[in-house]
């Protein structure tokens, strides 16, 4: 090929991809604004190991997410909490995958063109495009690209295609340089696929099986000879000691014992004490068939399934979709010889999807973004179709191009769901009625608006639907606790505990509960026994921390907020009470340092304004002091003691007038003060005005007799 054509080519391939990354924009282009969701708060809001640069890079390779984690820290270090950022990063994710698609099913064309296939056609032009263009449109993929947290999901799936086709690069330079594994036209791009495997694995969990998938492509596209085959294994032999290796990491990391590493890879596999493997396996037959549905007819889209569970072959239709399921694995291997594409493409998609629907039990059965890395299987799939009917390509193309334009329309449509939690919520409810998860999240909605009679009619109406829902009573009796109804509250609370005795946040809640009361003890106890079900809680830390405060127990204290931070540097609440604690030690800088750190953290956190301007008032930095104070008056104008210090402050400084309108104004909130009479009166006779000093002092006087300075003051 010459170096025109080889330029010519290279620009159309250019030209391609980004009418691919056009597309996946203007589909997306909605999604940028859509809100914060469920998991996104676990995983991202209250992680602080995704709010720190520094720790998400320590943990890149030790956590089992690691590498997902450094990009949410990598886009709250630019954007903190404005969605835009994380949205861009997951589109151009999105759109990465879709190119590495595109060169996926480029490759697979190239290899069958060596074995005899004619691509005079065009389709080595127009295939990847159209199955590239599919892919990026299909509104299956809206949860895992809009969705914010399932980056796990479509950064692994990224990672995924990377390796398998610098793989397959690496095999095709291996062959065209007679098998020198060291030339330089091979070892790169098999570096490179390891690499990506790896950041694969670190992504997320379903890339294990990535040594597989690589098997199988080089078992169906490329001849096999003895020693081929030989030379195979050998090349996959470091992608399954990886595999290996991350296995091991993976169950180290939840804390088990590798002596007993059978046990401990089932306890680390096993999400869920309530679903049994049986049933799982067994559910999962007519799951998969369920997702078979949602990529050829994505209709119905749901956030969230109320999925029924099968405990016997013969229950829910299940013997009919493993029929269904055997009947397409058998045909993918009588189709092998004739369609390479179509073989691979339905082997793909059943690999991908095993690793969270087969015997591993998930908390949730069946999630749409569980789909995003086996649909590159359907992509697959249907460009075999295209080549099995060569001469009906012209009307594929105008077939798929009109389901891509349903598909473009359909995933922009859906995008305006997740808009906010009462969109996607509502939408939830109007296609599962009797769905207590989208109660509960319509509650919490409400919640965190303040809304709490309507929060707690969706928490009831998600307990009428399950009365075992632990969660929405606990949710419930902190609704009842902001609205002061402290018995309801608590006997929510011990439902949930009843329910779910494991329920650390239940804990927490009961224990806050019972501090409020002041039954320290039983306070206590909640907080100590949560600590044994999550060890490392840091809003737990900081509660016990508060108890000993109260306790005058100042070193215990400061050692819990000081656990607290360790476990979250970005808890503003500890490092506020931390601030508190060092003040009371007289060790003002540092307090000031634990004030400023919770603003830097949530300037609009009240307390921490409040106690940072004391702490600047008892250091004598008056300035500062007053900006702090200020600050504090816009937001509170009726704290007495803030109107007094400034007082103080200005007549320190000669500025009388203002220094008499705080005090003033400090005695309109709170009449009853000897004291602020007495420096009202003092403030007086500065500036001359000695009749009304006299009344202020005599008042002081009123109030409290002993008020020796008062009476000296008359005198």
């Amino acid at each position: 090929m010459g170096k025109n054509t080889q330029k010519k080519e290279f620009k159309g391939i250019v030209l391609r991809l980004l009418l691919v990354a056009v597309l996946a924009t203007i589909v997306y282009s909605n999604s940028f604004t859509a809100s914060w969701h469920f998991d996104d708060y676990s995983s991202i809001l209250d992680n602080y190991k995704t709010k720190s640069l520094l720790t998400s890079l320590r943990n890149v390779l030790s956590n089992p997410r690691g590498v997902c984690d450094l990009t949410f820290a990598v886009d709250y270090y630019f954007s903190e909490t404005d969605v835009f950022g994380f949205h861009i990063t997951n589109l151009a994710i999105h759109i990465l995958s879709a190119f590495f698609v595109y060169l996926l099913i480029r490759f697979a064309l190239t290899t069958q063109a060596e074995e005899g296939f004619n691509n005079s056609s065009g389709l080595l032009k127009n295939l990847p495009l159209i199955g590239s263009l599919l892919f990026v449109a299909h509104p299956i993929q809206t949860q895992a690209v809009t969705y914010i947290v399932q980056r796990y999901t479509s950064l692994a799936t990224m990672f995924y295609l990377m390796a398998l086709v610098f793989f397959i690069k690496a095999r095709m330079n291996l062959i065209s340089c007679k098998g020198k594994f060291f030339s330089r036209y091979h070892l790169p791009f098999y570096l490179y696929s390891l690499v990506c495997a790896l950041l694969a694995m670190r992504t997320k969990e379903i890339a294990v099986t990535i040594p597989v998938i690589l098997l199988l492509y080089d078992l169906i596209f490329l001849k096999k000879t003895r020693q081929s085959l030989k030379n195979t294994l050998l090349h996959l032999l470091p992608f399954f000691i990886l595999l290996l290796i991350i296995l091991i990491a993976r169950v180290s990391y939840d804390g088990q014992n590798l002596a007993g590493l059978g046990e401990a890879i089932d306890r680390s596999f096993k999400e869920t004490p309530r679903l049994t493997r049986w049933e799982n396996a067994i559910t999962q037959i007519n799951v998969v068939l369920t997702y078979m549905r949602l990529i050829l007819f994505p209709v119905n889209q749901i956030v969230y399934y109320i999925y029924p569970i099968s405990n016997s072959i013969f229950s829910h239709y299940t013997y009919f979709s493993l029929l269904i399921h055997i009947t397409i694995l058998v045909a993918a291997i009588l189709i092998a010889k004739k369609s390479k594409l179509v073989s691979f493409g339905i082997f793909w998609f059943f690999i991908t999807i095993s690793v969270e629907s087969s015997i591993i039990p998930i908390r949730d059965v069946i999630f749409e973004h569980r789909l995003y890395l086996p649909s590159v299987g359907f992509v697959l799939f249907v460009a075999g179709l295209v080549l099995l009917k060569i001469e009906w390509k012209n009307v594929f193309y105008a077939f798929l191009l009109i389901v891509i334009t349903i598909f473009s329309i359909a995933t922009y449509n859906r995008n305006f769901v997740w808009k906010d939690d009462f969109t996607l919520w509502n939408d939830c409810l109007s296609k599962s009625k009797n769905n207590p998860r989208a109660y509960l999240n319509l509650g919490n909605f409400y919640l965190d608006k303040k809304l709490y009679d309507a929060s707690i009619a969706k928490y009831r109406r998600a307990l009428e639907i399950d009365p075992y829902y632990a969660e929405a009573h606990n949710n419930l009796g902190y609704a009842y606790e902001l609205k002061g109804l402290s018995d309801l509250a608590v006997s929510e609370y011990r439902k949930a505990l009843n329910i779910r005795p494991d329920y650390p946040q239940a804990r927490n809640n009961l224990g806050i509960f019972y501090y409020d009361h002041g039954k320290l003890e039983e306070a206590v106890s909640e907080f100590k026994t949560a600590l044994m079900l999550k060890p490392d809680y840091p809003k737990v830390h900081k509660n016990i921390g508060d108890i000993y405060y109260d306790q005058k127990k100042l070193e215990d204290a400061i050692k819990e907020y000081q656990i607290a931070l360790e476990l979250n540097p970005n808890f503003a609440e500890a490092r506020n009470s931390l601030g508190i604690a060092r003040t009371n030690q007289g060790r003002l800088e540092e307090a000031v340092n634990e004030f400023r750190t919770a603003l830097k953290l949530n300037p609009d956190y009240f307390d921490a304004r409040y106690n940072l301007g004391m702490a600047y008032y008892s250091k004598r930095m008056f300035e500062s002091a007053i900006i702090e104070y200020q600050t504090v008056l816009r937001q509170k104008p009726d704290i007495a003691e803030v109107h007094v210090n400034l007082g103080n402050i200005y007549c320190n400084q000669g500025k009388l007038e203002e220094g008499i309108k705080e005090y003033q104004a400090a005695l309109k909130i709170k009449p009853d003060s000897a004291e602020v009479h007495y420096n009202l009166g003092v403030a007086y006779r500065s500036k001359g005005l000695f009749n009304e000093a006299v009344e202020e002092f005599k008042n002081a006087l009123k109030i409290k007799p002993d008020l020796i300075q008062a009476r000296q003051a008359i005198e």
